[in-house]
């Protein structure tokens, strides 16, 4: 049966064609053999997707395509054993057979219709992985007996994990739930009889499936989607009501002690399900209500990985259905990245004249531009928490450090953005970095950070930006916020600004650090308020003093010697450091200064436009490159 290498024919781009894998019927141990048909999106056709991971492409599995041998990865192979019916042909679309992947054209003219594909499927299979011996099902070298009905939680472990998913979601508390012993105060353990089940949820959530960045429109836009682990199935909508269920009952407070005795294991499992799932629930809240903007989609997705880092943003266009006043950004493999990225943040900035793109994480490889964001795989980064990062830039939206001035922004090349703005000081110490991992942690850079202001003797005295010093550095931490535990379906509709009465809680939130046991990541209800506040505001941030004394905190890599500003359009302020200092100048001929952006920061006393009311002739002109 083997042939020649298989050659494609070019696709019609203008009438919509497409190919459809016709998966031939076939026993267990055949070798999986497909056809090709081309078709057009026009004429309606019927098929299924497939959603799964290339895996490792050195390592490929043959499979007869049109009668000739063809290499796929072997995670594809798998999954095309496991889907193959017995008696009848199976009908699908599946990225690596369907597109000529050597000819970038057709890439990008495919990539463009994959929105339409997965929109008008008949149903999506998200496929993790095959069973193998750390499951209970597995059998060598045949098919596995399929589910048998009815709600089972012992047998395999990936069986009745999926089962302690659809029990998650029913939405109860945490102690109401048949898989756990509750014992008072607080304390749940999990029953003997749903170990192994916690034992494959941890094997699902591990599957590198959920860190690809295709997978999020390939679970979202289909009418109909099921998770798919060897022979066992899950509607994904169950899983995604399980992740909305532990947010709910752990985020909101009302089980989090419980919670948080569970041993760390099945404690990270549980979270692990909320990271997984939040981010697709996210954005498929916000693709129902049209309302997903691409700066947002790209940083709910900061943390996926992609082997071309392109697919960064074109992997995310199908799920964007609110362009604002920006032109919608279309897929074009001929551009580098740099270009890509380049459109995105030129798009936004020109458009909306605003620069909430420049705020978060401004991590970045050497050859990209600082003004650029860099959207590459999270994986680049070694140690980067972007999650940490997606909450802080939420709270951007609370803030208005330029009033409604717009931005004043002129391209001037590729490389080189020039904003407009009011310097507003010099930073003059650096504290160290909060890294931490829990409130035992947290102990050590509270304190090191009192040190720092030494907040012993500064606590009454006058602060630059108004008020007492004590008020300004626990304001700081804060960011200025408090969180009130109303249930609401945007993040920062849960915040307020603090208030004085809030002082007294920060006090109480401070004594019980200081009482904090390794592990323990909830302190108490009272607390609550700035507990949901401090990891997103101060964690892996730092803090800082200027030379007038105001206190900031920022992001990663501030220096003494670092300027902070306040550009038109931007509702935060930002830390710039000079190109001179750097000995690394911009190509532009200029008087203006050249500035590299190091990242945004909150600096108390100016987040509400304090400085906005100079005279518009302070005004300065600085070229980030």
């Amino acid at each position: 049966m083997d042939k020649k290498e298989y050659e494609y024919i070019d696709l019609a781009s203008h009438r919509q064609e497409m190919r459809l894998v016709h998966l031939l019927p076939g026993a267990w141990q055949d070798r999986v053999s497909c056809t090709l048909e081309v078709v057009t999106l026009n004429d309606k056709p019927r098929y299924e997707t497939l959603s799964y991971v290339w895996g490792d492409t050195t390592g490929t599995s043959p499979i007869f395509l049109e009668g000739c041998s063809f290499p796929v990865t072997h995670n594809l192979q798998s999954a095309l054993r496991r889907l193959r019916h017995t008696n009848e042909e199976r009908v699908m679309w599946v990225d690596q057979l369907c597109i000529n992947q050597l000819n970038d054209n057709e890439k990008t003219q495919q990539v463009m219709l994959m929105p339409a594909i997965y929109s008008n499927c008949q149903e999506a299979f998200c496929w993790l992985a095959e069973l193998d011996a750390r499951d209970k099902e597995f059998v060598v070298g045949e098919r596995e007996p399929e589910p048998e009905p009815g709600r089972h939680y012992g047998g395999g472990t990936i069986k009745s994990a999926f089962n302690l998913l659809s029990l998650i979601a029913s939405g109860d508390h945490m102690s109401e739930l048949s898989c756990f012993q509750f014992t008072k105060p607080s304390s749940l353990h999990i029953k003997p009889d749903f170990a192994p089940a916690f034992q494959g949820l941890r094997r699902i959530v591990e599957q590198p499936y959920w860190d690809r960045i295709w997978t999020i429109q390939e679970q979202i836009l289909p009418p109909k989607a099921t998770i798919t682990f060897g022979p066992y199935t899950l509607p994904l909508e169950v899983l995604i009501a399980a992740g909305e269920s532990i947010l709910l009952h752990h985020w909101q407070t009302c089980c989090a002690l419980a919670v948080d005795s569970l041993g760390l294991e099945e404690r990270v499992t549980l979270q692990q399900v909320f990271f997984k799932t939040t981010i697709m629930g996210n954005i498929l809240s916000g693709y129902n209500k049209s309302q997903n903007i691409l700066i947002e989609v790209l940083q709910t997705a900061r943390n996926k990985n992609a082997t071309d880092s392109r697919d960064k943003v074109f992997g995310v266009l199908g799920l964007v259905n609110n362009w604002l006043t920006t032109t919608p950004i279309l897929p074009d493999y001929t551009l580098t990245d740099i270009e890509v990225f380049a459109q995105v943040t030129v798009n936004w900035i020109t458009n909306r004249r605003d620069l909430f793109i420049l705020t978060g994480n401004m991590l970045r490889r050497p050859h990209i531009p600082s003004w650029i964001q860099d959207w590459a795989p999270a994986a680049t980064f070694e140690g980067t928490e972007y999650h940490h990062e997606t909450g802080w830039n939420a709270l951007y939206w609370k803030y208005s450090a330029s009033l409604t001035k717009g931005a004043r922004s002129k391209l001037l090349s590729n490389s080189e953005l020039q904003l407009e703005g009011i310097f507003v000081d010099k930073v003059s110490r650096v504290a160290l970095q909060m890294v931490t991992n829990d409130w035992n942690d947290a102990k050590f850079f509270i304190d090191s950070w009192e040190e720092f202001v030494d907040i012993s003797n500064n606590s009454e005295r006058e602060y630059v930006g108004g008020g007492k010093f004590y008020d300004a550095f626990w304001r700081t931490l804060a960011g200025n916020l408090f969180w009130t535990g109303v249930k609401t379906s945007n993040l920062i509709d849960a915040y307020r600004k603090a208030v004085p009465e809030d002082r007294r809680v920060f006090g109480l939130l401070r004594e019980q650090i200081r009482l904090a046991k390794p592990q323990q990541h909830v302190l108490s209800d009272e607390t609550a308020g700035f507990e949901k506040v401090l990891p997103v505001t101060a964690r892996y941030r730092t803090l800082f003093v200027t030379q007038k004394g105001y206190l900031g905190i920022g992001t990663t890599g501030i220096k003494e010697g670092d300027d902070v500003y306040i550009f038109y359009g931007g509702n935060i302020p930002f830390i710039t450091r000079s190109k001179e200092e750097t000995g690394d100048l911009c190509s532009t001929e200029t008087t203006h200064k050249r500035c590299e952006l190091i990242g945004d920061c909150y600096l108390h006393g100016v987040m509400e436009g304090e400085l906005m009311k100079e005279p518009e002739e302070d005004t300065d002109s600085v070229i980030l490159c």
